[in-house]
């Protein structure tokens, strides 16, 4: 039989509450050092559109700290191991 969090009273929804805290900091994180705005965090909990409309986001969008960033430290990186070319 399933877990209803509804009916165990005030524990299922403390037990909610603080997925839902955590669920929504790791997301503000990323969007964070991805470069967005954080506050756009808060769409994960618009039940499924809301996560759904912020991993589309991370995944298609440039990111506007710049993937060529990343890139040209790789290189950098690869540079270096080959002695400086």
């Amino acid at each position: 039989m399933p877990l209803n969090f509804l009916q165990m009273g005030g524990i299922g929804l403390l037990v909610m509450l603080v997925v839902a805290a955590v669920v929504v900091f790791a997301m503000w994180r990323i969007l964070q050092r991805a470069g967005f705005n954080p506050w756009l965090s808060l769409l994960i909990l618009i039940p499924p559109v809301g996560g759904a409309a912020v991993v589309a986001m991370l995944a298609f969008r440039t990111w506007p700290t710049g993937e060529a960033a990343v890139h040209s430290t790789f290189q950098d990186v690869v540079r270096q191991v080959q002695g400086g070319r």
